[in-house]
């Protein structure tokens, strides 16, 4: 009875394991996609301010 109580905590415990793992990395997958876009921001502002200047031929 003790090895089933055994087996039964070891199979939870990876399940929990397992569920934490996924939940971390979908957590830094928000975060970096939140960074590229202020990124993307930033580069946009950056290029907005400073107009591509043409010389005609």
């Amino acid at each position: 009875m003790l090895t089933l109580l055994a087996v039964l905590c070891w199979c939870r415990l990876t399940e929990v394991t397992d569920s934490l793992v996924e939940s971390f990395v979908d957590l830094v997958r928000v975060i970096n996609t939140r960074a590229e876009r202020r990124v993307d921001k930033a580069q946009l502002r950056s290029s907005a301010g400073s107009p591509i200047r043409r010389t005609c031929c």
